[in-house]
């Protein structure tokens, strides 16, 4: 079992909790993503385009690795890829995958989906873990197998699952783990889900795919490699930046209690307004407190990278010209990231109700 980063000296004080080094084990046995070996540890997507099919692993990776459009910049990718699949590397005589599915780190399971067909995802396990303070969520999709219940606590390397092909569109062919690290967004997101989806029935609850934010597993794993020390909360926030809007003031946010890392610490006087930084798939990266109101969520700055070189924004943003505003997505999206904080519990515990 392959360990990222190293633990403090037996005997000696852990410190604070921002100081603790992670150490974490990677999900599968498959360990290519250390060797370059990129066709060995993504799994291949099949892709349709001008009439010429192929199947690139390059479509496993996390990011904008989808649906390709010919723009004048050349081929880009418009399709945000939430997480990264996994190839197995075990397989019985009839081609099923045989790869123990491991928690990455201790945590908590939060949550379980047993039923293949109620998402995209097919079975999937949720676990929450408490790095450096905060806590984050992986996720592990399109299970055949889950061998753990919600409430369980379990241990860095314990098995969860067996890797499988559940959930719409996949077979035995393309068997994979979907991985997942992420934050998580809103206590309310039930309440969120019922005002602007009422006729989508919610089955996951606030561990719906929609209600986590997630950043690139493999990225993680590769720096905690090169530096056992490594500080998360800064990692996140040098992601690059894609654009930042502005959002009213007046009240404290929930995702900045859960994650005080994306803002600076301040005094008990409430802003006007609030700068959210973000990354072109919609992750926060920082929020910045504003000495002057705001009225109405807007747009404030778009990125080169998403002007000039066709960089995506996960349909949050819309263009007229050279102009950008949110989108209805867009707007739907802020009304869940920027929920009022009302309750330092835990999202377990925190009633569904605005």
């Amino acid at each position: 079992m392959l360990l990222i980063g190293l633990a403090a000296l037996a005997g000696l004080s852990a410190g604070p909790a921002a100081a603790q080094p992670l150490r974490l084990v990677l999900p599968t046995s498959n360990d290519a993503v250390f060797v370059g070996g990129g066709p060995a540890f993504y799994q291949y997507t099949e892709r349709n385009f001008e009439g010429r099919t192929s199947y690139p692993w390059e479509g496993g990776q996390y990011g904008f690795v989808r649906n390709a459009v010919r723009a004048p910049g050349g081929i880009r990718y418009t399709r945000f890829h939430e997480g990264v699949d996994i190839r197995p590397i075990y397989r019985d005589e009839d081609g099923e995958p045989l790869d123990t599915v491991r928690s990455i780190d201790d945590g908590r399971v939060v949550y379980t989906s047993t039923a293949p067909g109620a998402s995209n995802y097919g079975r999937y396990v949720v676990v929450e873990h408490t790095w450096q303070g905060c806590a984050y969520y992986t996720l592990y999709a399109h299970l055949a197998r889950v061998h753990v219940y919600p409430g369980q606590l379990v241990a860095r390397g314990q098995r969860l699952a067996t890797l499988g092909y559940s959930g719409n569109g996949l077979d035995q062919r393309r068997a994979h783990l979907h991985f997942e690290v992420n934050l998580f967004l809103s206590d309310r997101f039930e309440a969120w889900h019922r005002v602007n989806f009422p006729r989508v029935r919610n089955e996951h609850g606030r561990f719906n795919g929609q209600n986590m934010a997630g950043f690139s597993p493999s990225e993680l794993l590769v720096a905690l490699r090169d530096d056992a020390d490594l500080d998360l909360a800064l990692f996140l926030r040098d992601q690059p930046e894609a654009f930042a809007v502005a959002v009213p003031g007046g009240r404290a946010l929930d995702i900045v209690r859960r994650y005080p890392w994306l803002a600076p610490p301040g005094g008990n006087v409430l802003p006007g307004g609030w700068e959210i930084a973000f990354t072109g798939s919609g992750f926060p990266i920082g929020v910045t407190p504003l000495r002057y109101r705001v009225l109405a969520p807007s747009v404030v700055r778009v990125s080169g990278a998403v002007r000039y070189e066709g960089l995506a924004t996960n349909g949050l943003l819309a263009r007229t010209g050279q102009d950008y505003r949110l989108s209805a997505r867009g707007l739907r999206f802020l009304d869940l990231v920027t929920a009022p904080s009302v309750s330092f519990s835990s999202p377990s515990a925190t009633p569904d109700a605005w």
